[in-house]
């Protein structure tokens, strides 16, 4: 997927700032395409990562098709696959150049939607029956006409958002254990004896204590009971609906609307007045937007009452667009056609309603009103295609060439992946007036250091990426951000919406359930369908008691204090205290996962026959600290007999998950838990002496840490209840709720742009007050654009809104150079701008760009930029400044290497380096944007570097594409050990190469010689290999990795390789990817390793591994040992993710990503020195190193400068300097230089200095400098032309 880094962020999120900044002159600014732009890189070398990259569906690629109607007739190789293809969108192919960076985009976008006069680009589903996908994608790479193919990517994805967010714990940030995706949770039910008594906190009347004997703590457990007897609920298809006409008003549920007064609902969380502010909201008396909200998701269900009159009926276009009335399914089967696009889900249905439920006064509201609504469906039972998305995207583009106002499209899904067609849409819909708003993800990571699918849609000028807050305005436990990829916070946790009327569980047909379960609600409506309820305002009969199961129901544990002042509903709620919970600690769960379950067990009052007709059980549950991962519902059971009983529950990873910290509202259906966690026996239904029935359940908070709760804590529960009435209604958490607020707030704003504006003018109008409409936090500060959240108060006052800063760029040379700070809502009064606190004179202002001098004592390197708007509103952007004539406090290395004529670099990751004489060998493995999981034969070129003449050429093709490359110089000559092939297939070959011709000879080395995945290096005269393992048929994995004899002396004439020793940690060259890339130095007779992956017996992998040395005498490897034990804890860290080299007098770490203020070390056995010098001042990824003749050598890829491979060199202490001379005079922009970034003035002219007083600005040329520093930036695109693979899921 770096492909698309190096494609779109070079080329479009460079000017995210220009195209949105409204101080710019609209029209038409064309850069001039570089020399040899008509060179684009090859996609057909990563046919085989793209293959490993993620699941797919098989026999299916995607292809983009230059000169489509003739392609498809019988031109090229592929014509037979091409004339049995299906259309689904068309582009122009200019905006194909555009988004693959041949050429350079626009500062206004097109006028015309369509590109007139420009050739058409076509994307296809290509399917052929008896072709696997890999033989379609190798017939495809053969054709001219074919400009890009991919695999038809899919993704599964979790039904419930809730349950899918659990994947990180809120106090350190780090994984959950078992949240893992395929590490199955080890079991354990906990049995054994409860922990004793501990004190009840001062002032309330019971303490908790535990029993003699708990006979039913654990799975399986029973205990004799003649009263007891086996009740079966009913099955979940038998709840009825809430009639519409008694659905109460749920706005004061929806705090993301209205925070305004938290005395009602919801509380113990909320942050009084953090709510989105859209204007006129739930005024059912006006309209506050207008036109077409569209969203591509699972459907909706068009049959719930608060969306079915705002559907925008598309009858009168389907004849020429396509689809149905309401839409378009744009992966129909055989039971759903393409004219229907239900909801079969949930997921879209809830997303729907946030954006424009009907404001009626019963049931929800949405943030527009005045919209209608257009569902795209292009999910499957949650698993999105490829394919899906760019049909539905296309058919969008119909509608609004067919004539319908579609003014915003909502993408709540995505992945670790994206696609270069997609990105093609969301430009192709941009062009047209529409803005795509998208969901950052619910992983959990920086956006800006880790690939994700907004690293593609965030490179676009039409689209706004949105990250999830709570109710209490804090970032969520879940939320993505990144604060060059995200644009702004919105309310993501706890967001209650519309949900399907009815639904197939799973795609299943038949499997049908009705709406959710909320007891709260069916209260508000005095209706009938709770058979039992306790609101915890005195007028409930359920109890709750401390400890596990039936033993804990005695009078000494009940819990009896209540909270007037927190609760979910408009009542009270149990507050059960710290000291309460403790007592009721089961210890360890599931395996250790959980290393504390406090467990609350609740006596619910019921009669027979209504348990009998029950289908939910269901409860609302808060924590004010959030250390509670997990609440686990437990149920007690009959036994086959019916007269034991047994308590049992869902184990962690099917438990409900914890937001951060707020409410959760769980449903359960009964006849699922009865399935699911028993025999089918039903309830234990317990009988009184006075003739009344109850069952027990009891709630389990589990904590992965050794976390105890304080005494003064409380944890409350509200809402308890047993029913058969549901509503269709749910509460969600997850970025995909954030982002449709935005949606839907972006209608609103469309209404406040000038009409008379071009249709791509106006979307970026809208991109652009949308990221004004913000409310700075300290919390949001560095991680997204804006360092706010969504907030529409200010959408009619333009001086009240946020500025925010999109770029910062150098201009001019020397000590005349400036700067120029790019973004939205400046105000046309001039305010301040200062770099790390020293203010910078400001030469010109105006509310998309200001201009300013330097200010002394400024170096290059990171810097806070602070801007302050006249009317005191603030914002800032930390980036990367570099002045040619003063380096930083820990400069760069002093020479960068050009990479002109260094074709490889436009999609290059894991460069692996070797030198000989007067050059270095450098062999690229190609990129593609993903989260770098294991890929398939990246490797297939070696390309030399003459360092005298700082002259670049491809040297030769590899004999073999490899997955994975180890290389060392042994006797003058450069050997390659090559990887092909994964699992039982995995091959390994060494070569060596004859640099003077190019050309190749294979080493005949005895099979199993050297273990696989293995590193070489040459250290004391010998060629080593060092860690690998052993190819385990039946697993996924590459290898299990050896864990004694993994360190072997090669012996080229024998062809065998003897075991001279053993590695501390095992490990093994993985894969290309960064995470798992072994690197292996030696410095003398010491070899120094980091890096790799271990795999475990069962393919189970650990990639944190700690660097480690050995010596080697010549003949044996001893005093292997961990370095890290010796060096400063902070660099204890050093576990392979940096690069590797080393001389004879010291290794050395370069590219390593930390908070240091030094990314480049001198490393021993017991100690880490800086080198007061850096490779770079962004984090790099796959950085590889290499020292020469006394010079430093690193490479890898800015991700943060639009995915651009750098390379610089250091002369070593004592050493001559790196290749030729510098020139005297750099030229700014020189990329052999260390002068000017990529916002550079091309020409070199001189920087004005700040105005002394109120006369005539140094700023006057103003107008000329703007378009040379326009043309400099946009000449930094860099050329290519693979594109992006995609794998999707719901942002969920």
């Amino acid at each position: 997927m770096e492909s698309l880094i190096s494609k779109a962020r070079n080329g479009l999120a460079l000017f995210l700032a220009l195209l949105l900044s409204v101080s710019l002159v609209p029209g038409k600014v064309w850069a001039e395409p570089s020399s040899d732009s008509a060179e684009a890189a090859s996609w057909t070398g990563s046919i085989g990562e793209m293959l490993e990259s993620g699941t797919y569906v098989e026999g299916e690629a995607l292809a983009v098709v230059s000169d489509g109607s003739a392609a498809f007739a019988s031109n090229g190789p592929s014509a037979s696959l091409l004339e049995g293809c299906e259309p689904l969108a068309q582009v122009s192919e200019g905006a194909y150049n555009q988004a693959a960076g041949v050429e350079q985009v626009q500062a206004y976008g097109l006028d015309s939607a369509d590109g007139a006069g420009d050739s058409a680009v076509d994307i296809v589903l290509v399917k052929r029956s008896g072709m696997s996908t890999e033989e379609i994608l190798k017939s495809l790479a053969d054709d001219a006409s074919v400009l890009y193919a991919e695999p038809n990517y899919t993704k599964e994805v979790a039904e419930n958002e809730g349950e899918a967010l659990g994947g990180a714990d809120v106090q350190s940030g780090v994984s959950v254990p078992g949240s893992e995706k395929g590490v199955p949770p080890s079991l354990d039910a906990g049995s054994g004896e409860g922990p004793e008594a501990a004190s009840a906190a001062a002032g309330e009347s019971s303490k908790g204590t535990s029993s003699d004997e708990d006979a039913s703590s654990g799975e399986g457990a029973s205990q004799a009971d003649s009263s007891v007897v086996p009740v079966m609920p009913a099955d979940k298809t038998n709840s009825t609906m809430l009639p519409k006409d008694q659905m109460p008003d749920l706005t004061p549920y929806q705090w993301a609307f209205d925070s305004s007064d938290v005395s009602n609902v919801f509380t113990g969380q909320r942050l009084l007045g953090y709510d989105s502010n859209v204007p006129g909201w739930n005024d059912p008396s006006s309209e506050n937007a207008a036109g077409v909200v569209a969203l591509l998701d699972t459907g909706v269900d068009y049959h719930n009452p608060d969306l079915n009159g705002v559907m925008m009926d598309m009858s009168p276009y389907a004849a020429e667009i396509g689809g149905g009335r309401y839409g378009l399914n744009a992966c129909p089967t055989d039971s759903q056609d393409e004219t229907d696009s239900s909801d079969d889900f949930g997921h879209g249905t809830h997303v729907a309603g946030i954006m424009a439920a009907q404001w009626d006064g019963h049931g929800v509201s949405g943030a527009a009103n005045g919209v209608k609504l257009l569902p795209v469906k292009i999910s499957l039972a949650g698993a999105i295609s490829t394919a899906a998305a760019v049909k539905g995207a296309q058919y969008l583009c119909d509608a609004i060439d067919a004539g319908v106002d579609i003014r915003v499209v909502n993408n709540s899904w995505g992945g670790n992946s994206s696609s270069l067609s997609f990105l093609l849409m969301v430009n192709a819909l941009g062009q047209r007036g529409c803005v795509s708003v998208c969901a950052s993800g619910n992983d959990a990571v920086d956006l800006d250091a880790t690939v994700r699918t907004p690293t593609a849609t965030s490179a676009s000028p039409y689209s706004i990426v949105v990250n999830a807050s709570g109710p209490d305005a804090s970032k969520t436990v879940f939320t993505d951000w990144g604060q060059e990829t995200t644009n702004l916070y919105a309310p993501g946790g706890g967001i209650l919406s519309t949900y399907p009327y009815t639904r197939s569980v799973g795609g299943v047909e038949g499997n049908t359930i009705l709406g959710s379960y909320m007891p709260s609600v069916i209260a508000d409506a005095d209706a009938e369908g709770n058979v039992a309820y306790d609101s915890f305002d005195g007028s409930g009969s359920i109890e709750a008691y401390v400890g596990y199961g039936s033993d804990a129901i005695k009078p000494e544990n009940l819990i009896s204090k209540t909270s007037d002042s927190v609760h979910f509903d408009k009542k009270g709620s149990l507050a059960i205290s710290g000291a309460q919970l403790k007592a009721g600690d089961q210890g360890e769960q599931d395996g250790g996962q959980a290393k504390h379950s406090y467990a609350v067990t609740l006596k619910i009052p019921v009669a027979q026959n209504e348990l009998a007709g029950a289908t939910n059980f269901a409860f609302s549950t808060l924590s004010n600290t959030g250390n509670y991962q997990v609440v686990a519902t437990c149920a007690e059971l009959a036994d086959e007999s019916g007269g034991s009983a047994r308590m049992v529950r869902d184990e962690w990873q099917t438990a409900r998950a914890c937001p951060t910290i707020g409410w959760t509202q769980e449903s359960v259906d009964l006849s699922d838990l009865i399935n699911n966690w028993g025999e089918g026996n039903g309830f234990a239904y317990h009988t009184d002496p006075d003739g009344s029935g109850y069952i027990v359940m009891a709630l389990m908070y589990l904590t992965s840490s050794d976390y105890q709760p304080q005494d003064s804590e409380y944890v409350y529960l509200d809402c308890v209840g047993l029913g058969n009435c549901t509503v269709p209604y749910a509460y969600m958490s997850g970025t995909s709720m954030a982002s449709p607020l935005v949606a839907g707030a972006a209608a609103v704003a469309s209404t406040r742009v000038d009409s008379s504006l071009s249709p791509s003018e106006r979307a970026l109008e809208v991109v652009s007050l949308i990221n004004g409409c913000t409310t700075q936090r300290s919390e949001y500060e560095g991680t997204c654009t804006s360092g706010g959240y969504l907030d529409c108060s200010s959408i009619d006052n333009a001086s009240s809104r946020h500025p925010v800063i999109y770029s910062v760029a150098v201009e001019g040379t020397g000590e005349s150079s400036g700067l120029v700070v790019l973004g939205t809502s400046f105000g046309d009064e001039e305010g301040t701008l200062a770099i790390d606190g020293i203010e910078a004179p400001v030469c010109e202002w105006s509310a998309g760009k200001v201009r300013a001098a330097r200010p002394d004592g400024i170096t290059s390197g990171k810097h806070l930029v602070k801007l302050t708007t006249a009317a005191g509103k603030t914002c800032g952007k930390t980036c990367v400044i570099e002045f040619s004539d003063v380096p930083g406090d820990i400069p760069l290395f002093e020479k960068e290497i050009s990479l002109e004529g260094a074709t490889f670099a436009t999609d290059a990751k894991n460069c692996k380096m070797e030198a000989e004489g007067n050059r270095l060998f450098v062999f690229p493995a190609h990129r593609d944007a993903e989260d770098m999981s294991l890929v398939d034969m990246p490797y297939r070129e070696c390309w030399s570097y003459e360092i005298d003449s700082g002259s670049w050429s491809k040297l030769c093709d590899l004999p073999i594409p490899a997955g994975t490359v180890s290389v060392a110089n042994h006797d003058g000559s450069i050997y390659v050990l090559m990887r092909t092939g994964d699992s039982s297939l995995a091959e390994q070959h060494l070569y060596r190469l004859d640099t003077a011709n190019g050309s190749w000879n294979e080493v005949g080395m005895e099979e199993g010689a050297i273990p696989i995945g293995a590193a070489l290096v040459e250290v004391r005269g010998a060629l080593l290999s060092v860690g690998g393992g052993e190819v385990v048929e039946d697993l996924s994995s590459y290898d299990v990795s050896k864990t004694s004899d993994n360190i072997c002396k090669i012996d080229l004439d024998a062809g065998t390789a003897k075991p001279v020793g053993s590695l501390v940690v095992p490990r093994s060259l993985a894969s290309d990817s960064e995470a798992c890339d072994l690197k292996v130095a030696a410095s003398g007779s010491t070899v120094y390793v980091a890096g790799g992956c271990r795999f475990a017996e069962d393919g189970s992998p650990d990639n944190n591994l700690e660097t480690e040395a050995f010596e080697f005498d010549g003949s044996r490897a001893v005093s292997s040992a961990l370095v890290g034990s010796s060096l400063p804890s902070e660099k204890k860290a050093f576990n392979g993710r940096f690069a590797l080299a080393a001389d004879d007098s010291s290794a050395y770490v370069a590219g390593y990503k930390s908070d240091d203020t030094n990314d480049s070390f001198a490393l021993s056995r017991d100690d880490a020195a800086g080198l007061g010098k850096r490779l770079s001042y962004n984090p790099l990824s796959w950085p590889s190193a290499l020292v020469h003749e006394g010079v430093l050598y690193g490479m890898g890829v800015d991700e943060l400068s639009g995915g651009k491979l750098v390379m610089r060199a250091t002369v070593l202490p004592s050493q001559p300097a790196p290749g030729p001379d510098p020139a005297p005079s750099p030229v700014p922009g020189d990329p052999g230089s260390n002068g000017q970034t990529s916002g550079s003035d091309s020409a070199g002219t001189e920087a004005p200095k700040a105005s002394p007083g109120t006369g005539d600005h140094p700023c006057a040329p103003f107008a000329a400098g703007c378009v040379l520093l326009l043309v400099g930036a946009l000449t930094m695109a860099r050329k290519a032309k693979d594109g992006l693979r995609a794998s999707w899921r719901l942002r969920r």
